[in-house]
């Protein structure tokens, strides 16, 4: 369950600072198409001039610090948000205690809880 959650996270992750690049991108530079793509290929990128290039790469340098300061700042509010309680993982699967003070385990394969002997 860890490693498909992990791999959700990623996924969507990806998927919206790509989204966020894009869309700063048609901001910045309307009319310019795809611009890293442009840029990325060779003949493309021949065909583009010094000037063009530099302004090219400017805008997208320039918008991959803001997409990486966004998760920068979203970081520590997470971390401060998140229970500051750890929970100790033994043979047994995952263990946490309830509201009233009795210790439960949790096995992943068996997805169920039942009190600890």
């Amino acid at each position: 369950m860890g490693l498909f959650t992990r791999m959700r996270g990623q996924s969507v992750g990806a998927a919206m600072f790509g989204g966020m690049l894009n869309l700063g991108l048609a901001r910045s530079l309307p009319g310019a198409g795809d611009v890293v793509e442009r840029l990325m290929e060779p003949g493309q990128r021949a065909s583009l001039g010094a000037a063009s290039i530099a302004r090219l790469a400017q805008a997208v340098a320039s918008l991959l610090h803001q997409v990486y300061l966004v998760p920068g700042l979203l970081a520590p509010a997470a971390l401060a948000l998140s229970p500051v309680r750890s929970i100790p993982i033994t043979a047994a699967g995952v263990v946490a205690v309830t509201a009233e003070g009795r210790q439960v385990a949790w096995q992943p394969f068996r997805r169920r809880l039942w009190p600890l002997c």
